[in-house]
């Protein structure tokens, strides 16, 4: 583990010789690669753990790179526009949902799918052939039935209408069906009808038929791609502006049953060190594995993924790099996948034109400020108040130059009763520093402050950028670049710098810094109104006889805001809102004394 000098983990390598693989680092010729020279020269400390077999290596890898998110290991990003089904297995009985994400929580999931619609369809299909019911709830057998069981898609266990036994047996048919296998379903299910009509239990022949034809017409559905029928995984890769994309494909008895991009962002890996990175960041979290795995190019340490592979599926999983026929033709289709994929997330941030003006702002700004790398990400921090009242702060965060809406963060100011910005600027950035330190002792997947700015940017000039600067300094933080922008002048205040910097109008650096300063107080202000209808809500609701916190809360749930309440109906108070009489009284003849 390669530490800077305040015990941050930079990068998480393993090697079977050590000494070698540090000694390249350390290479007066062996650098060819800017970002791993900026490693290098962030280095303060170096931490060794021995494993007992390059295996146990590889997990406790992949299990360190979670935990620490090191900035210079490769970070693989989901694409969270694709959605999953997750089959909660942990309950007795089981039910499907939607969900964004896979998490390390014990229960099945199932995609990713191209879109909601396929995902709430694929539901569906499961309530309609299968009967799954589609509630949370806790079943004890006695609770009443929901629409879905009076349309015919719930089995109603919730009733106690059927066995455990039988239940877990359509659990284990739908598992079939989302792995694809619809050939292996089909056969038992043609088995299990044949048995109950020899029984002369017609009925349930009948419904097995049913499940069976409408299994048959979903798979018509899905085109062949692969004569041989094989279960394989193919991978595509693609690269452009400075981004790696992975594809898989998902192929189910010759079907493509779903696919997934993953992106990253170049590093100093080669091409074949990024996708063994990505194999097993995939397969070490999933649960279900192919038969076979074909690549667009040879790996390093490919026998110990074959190995680990077939120990996870208690199979043989072969691991291919097709050069002519069949399986050529789907790692390219694969590959045209992650073309496509790449296309579509640079039209998305604005096309080649826009990418190159960003680009061009964050290596302006690296030069300019003399910053040790390209600012990947850039925090900005606003304070807003109105003549002293609900003094609020926000912190809005650049990814390579687009704004990434997910990591905003809003704060409320606690210890500043009085318009003093500076004051406020220093809380929010001690607020959010010290999620830093707590953070990075999280998940990845939790931690959402775990990640330092290669830019600190307030709104403001030299007493805003002083407190940020002090406020870094006392966290253990110096090293964080900071600078300050001015509204009216436009001016670019920097620390140990007098005069502030001013740059040309049509500055790229200039231009980025203003969108992002921008942003920052567009969303303070944004959040600063929600605080004052809140308020206004709250102080009028207040002088209301009768009217406490819980049920202002649910006059605000129910209503929205004030306008709505002052205008609601007496039934509409008591039965939307859920108030008794004698309370939906006094607040309806508040809002209309005169009636």
């Amino acid at each position: 583990l390669f530490k800077d000098g305040e015990g941050a983990v930079l990068y998480v390598g393993k090697a079977a010789s050590l000494r070698g693989r540090v000694r390249s680092y350390f290479s007066p010729t062996g650098n060819q690669n800017p970002r791993l020279d900026q490693l290098v020269s962030r280095v303060r400390d170096l931490e060794v753990l021995i494993t007992d077999s390059e295996l146990e290596a590889l997990i406790l890898e992949h299990n360190l790179i979670q935990k620490h998110a090191p900035k210079y290991n490769v970070r693989f990003k989901d694409d969270k526009r694709y959605p999953y089904i997750r089959l909660i297995v942990s309950d007795p009985f089981p039910y499907a949902v939607k969900a964004r994400k896979r998490s390390p929580d014990g229960n099945l999931y199932f995609g990713p799918y191209p879109s909601g619609s396929v995902v709430r369809q694929t539901l569906k299909i499961l309530r309609t052939i299968f009967k799954l019911r589609s509630c949370d709830k806790k079943i004890t057998g006695s609770d009443e039935a929901c629409l879905y069981h009076h349309i015919g898609e719930c089995s109603a266990p919730c009733l106690g209408l059927i066995r455990r036994e039988d239940y877990s047996k359509a659990v284990a048919e739908a598992i079939l069906l989302l792995q694809g296998r619809h050939r292996a379903l089909v056969r038992q299910l043609d088995a299990l009808m044949a048995q109950k009509a020899e029984m002369l239990h017609f009925e349930e022949a009948a419904a097995l038929r049913d499940q069976i034809q409408a299994i048959e017409a979903l798979s018509e559905k899905q085109r062949i791609v692969a004569e041989d029928l094989v279960d394989r995984d193919v991978i595509g890769f693609a690269t452009k502006s400075g981004t790696v994309c992975f594809q898989i494909l998902f192929i189910r008895e010759g079907k493509v049953v779903g696919g997934k991009p993953v992106l990253a962002a170049e590093t100093f890996h080669t091409p074949e060190e990024l996708l063994f990175a990505f194999l097993m960041d995939h397969y070490l979290e999933e649960t279900a594995f192919p038969d076979e795995v074909l690549l667009p190019m040879e790996i390093p340490e490919k026998s110990l993924l074959v190995d680990w592979l077939g120990e996870k599926k208690e199979k043989r999983v072969r691991v291919l790099v097709p050069k002519k026929g069949e399986k050529l033709s789907l790692v390219r289709l694969a590959g045209s996948n992650a073309e496509s994929r790449l296309q579509n997330s640079e039209r998305k941030r604005g096309g080649d034109s826009d990418s190159e003006r960003i680009l061009q702002g964050l290596a302006a700004l690296q030069d300019i400020l003399h910053l040790p790398s390209l600012p990947v990400r850039i925090e900005a921090f606003d304070v807003s108040n109105i003549q002293g009242q609900l003094p609020t702060a926000s912190m809005v965060v650049l990814d390579r130059g687009i704004p990434a809406p997910a990591l905003y963060r809003r704060f409320r100011i606690l210890s500043s009763d009085t318009p003093d910005d500076c004051a406020m600027m220093r809380e929010a950035l001690m607020r959010r520093f010290a999620r830093y330190f707590t953070d990075r002792e999280m998940p990845s997947e939790s931690g959402k402050f775990r990640q330092l700015p290669d830019l600190l940017l307030v709104d403001g000039g030299k007493g805003q950028l002083n407190a940020a600067v002090g406020t870094l300094a006392d966290a253990g933080l110096a090293s964080v670049p900071a600078a300050g922008l001015a509204k009216e002048e436009e001016a670019l205040f920097l620390p140990r710098r007098r005069a502030p910097l001013v740059l040309p109008k049509d500055d790229p650096a200039l231009t980025l810094l203003r969108r992002i300063r921008d942003e920052a107080h567009r969303f303070a202000i944004s959040y600063h109104r929600i605080l004052r209808r809140k308020g206004a809500l709250a102080s009028e609701l207040d002088a209301i006889p009768f009217v406490g916190e819980k049920t202002r809360m649910k006059l605000t749930r129910s209503f929205g805001d004030l306008r709505e309440i002052r205008q609601a109906s007496l039934e509409s108070l008591r039965h939307r809102a859920g108030l008794g009489r004698k309370k939906a009284e006094c607040i309806y003849k508040y809002f209309h004394p005169t009636l």
